[in-house]
């Protein structure tokens, strides 16, 4: 990291952030209660640390503007190195922790050093080392997670999930200032965070740093403290605004929650909903398999929506709530045991609508509509929803690795064909012209699996997934020929992959738009 006109010199700083007279100090060092504000920070880093007076600076005088701390029972040092790894820190942290009895120990890593193949493990090796230390004497280890350099957005996504994870593996509190600088860069490109050479701090910069860490470890916004650092009173204050957005949409992004505005059972979701975001943000829901694993799916879907910046809710169908493929698969539009259409509103098809609506409610979000995406179990429910609720608001179908399809071909009897499904050669045109993409893994062509359907219907379809879903593709595509109307469907299939959702999921998450 280059030390640009204004950075201090590069070599080791150990700032005192107060200058305190003996009582003072002696305050400082008195023992605090739990829930009494972190009144000794010690921030380890480098140049983004430092820079702009240091960090530290600002961020005492944002507690002390808002009356939780004063400069007689506050302190705080910087241990910094112009262009340091956090590793590189090993020889003085001991020494520097041992000198003081801190509430906080800040560790920021180099902007490159916990995402690099070279640096990566160093880090992550550092930062156990380091916390251990902290918690052994009672400090209270801080990740501080640094900002995308100007020009390279995607470092956001990378940073993002390194901090979050070391953070996650050592019970550690992350501050998520590398969010609070996309949310800036996304809304406000006139207000300059950083410098020309696209990495280190302006002060504006700084001060959002200084701001999101007030807010992380005091648990509370900075909105409307006196304290600007110099800058212009709409500048700072939309600063504190976007700080403390940040650090709560951080703590909140993952979150389990029960829908029940719909006239069926009350129904679990899992969402990811992305710091960076704003009111057009795409949804995806997304519908497990039979084994009715939600999880596994929310686990291999979130990644994605994190790195593309996507919202993604994953809704459980219980195997008690909704038994059998009747139920899910085909959406509960018959009743098995009659035979007889059931009414919509007990249709499973109809949690999806108010399903969509109340996520875009709890994210702030005007989206007007949303992706729908099944794989295996899920994928049946897709294409038969595509049948069943025109009025959807799907902006694009994906079906994934089906083992059996409601074939859109008015001879072949309900529930392979359309033969008594309610729905008639009207409702083709229609059916054929939505956005409806079928994904196949490569390698799905287990004849014996398990779970794949084996009824002589079923078999007349192919032997096996990739065989039967290329066959929906081809019978499709005629029958739309000969009809003449327009036909948006399509197919591909994604070498390599076999039943799993996991490898389907990255082809999927790259149609989201």
């Amino acid at each position: 990291m280059q030390i640009r006109k204004g950075g201090l010199a590069p070599f080791l700083l150990l700032a005192l952030l107060t200058c305190v007279v003996p009582a003072a100090l002696a305050d400082s060092q008195r023992p605090r209660g739990d829930d009494e504000p972190a009144a000794r920070v010690l921030f380890v880093g480098n140049s983004f640390t430092y820079y702009n007076n240091g960090l530290q600076s600002h961020f005492r005088r944002l507690a002390w503007s808002s009356g939780l701390l004063t400069p007689d029972n506050s302190r705080a040092r910087i241990m910094t190195i112009s262009g340091g790894q956090l590793p590189e820190h090993a020889g003085g942290f001991k020494n520097v922790m041992s000198g003081d009895d801190w509430d906080v120990v800040v560790l920021q890593g180099h902007s490159l050093g916990p995402i690099s193949e070279d640096s990566a493990a160093a880090f992550r090796k550092a930062a156990r080392k380091f916390s251990r230390i902290a918690k052994k004497q009672g400090t209270r280890p801080v990740f501080f997670m640094t900002w995308a350099y100007a020009g390279k957005p995607e470092m956001t996504a990378q940073l993002d999930k390194a901090y979050t994870d070391i953070g996650k593996e050592l019970d550690a509190q992350v501050v998520p200032v590398g969010l609070s600088f996309a949310k800036v860069v996304a809304e406000r490109p006139d207000i300059a965070l950083t410098t020309d050479d696209d990495r280190h701090p302006t002060l504006a910069g700084t001060y959002l740093a200084a701001c999101t860490f007030f807010a992380a470890l005091y648990d509370r916004s900075p909105e409307g403290l006196d304290y600007a650092a110099g800058l212009d009173t709409e500048t700072a204050g939309y600063l504190q605004k976007i700080a403390w957005q940040t650090v709560q949409d951080y703590a909140n992004r993952e979150s389990q929650w029960t829908f029940s505005g719909w006239q069926g059972p009350a129904v679990p979701v899992r969402t990811y909903v992305p710091v960076v975001r704003n009111e057009a943000t795409p949804i995806v829901i997304v519908m497990h398999g039979a084994s009715r694993d939600a999880p596994r799916y929310y686990a291999d879907w979130k990644a994605h929506a994190a790195a593309r910046g996507f919202i993604v809710a994953v809704p459980y169908l219980s195997q008690k709530d909704f038994p059998g493929s009747a139920s899910y698969n085909l959406g509960n539009v018959f009743d098995p045991r009659t035979g007889k259409q059931r009414d919509k509103e007990e249709w499973t098809f109809s949690l999806i609508e108010p399903l969509f609506d109340e996520v875009v409610r709890r994210t702030g979000g005007a989206q007007r509509d949303y992706v729908l995406y099944g794989h295996s179990a899920g994928s049946q429910f897709v294409h038969r929803f595509l049948y069943y609720v025109p009025e959807a608001r799907v902006s694009t179908f994906i079906a994934a690795n089906a083992g059996w399809y409601t074939m859109p071909d008015l001879s072949v009897e309900y529930p392979y064909g359309l033969k008594a499904s309610g729905i008639n050669e009207d409702d083709l045109a229609r059916i054929f012209s939505q956005p409806l993409t079928l994904l196949q893994g490569g390698a799905d062509t287990d004849a014996n699996a398990d779970n794949l359907r084996k009824t002589p219907e079923a078999a007349r379809q192919g032997p096996n997934r990739l065989i039967r879903g290329l066959k929906m593709y081809r019978d499709a595509k005629a029958s739309a020929e000969k009809l003449a109307v327009s036909f948006n469907w399509q197919v591909f299939v994604i070498k390599g992959a076999d039943h799993d959702n996991a490898k389907m999921a990255p082809a999927a998450a790259a149609l989201v738009q």
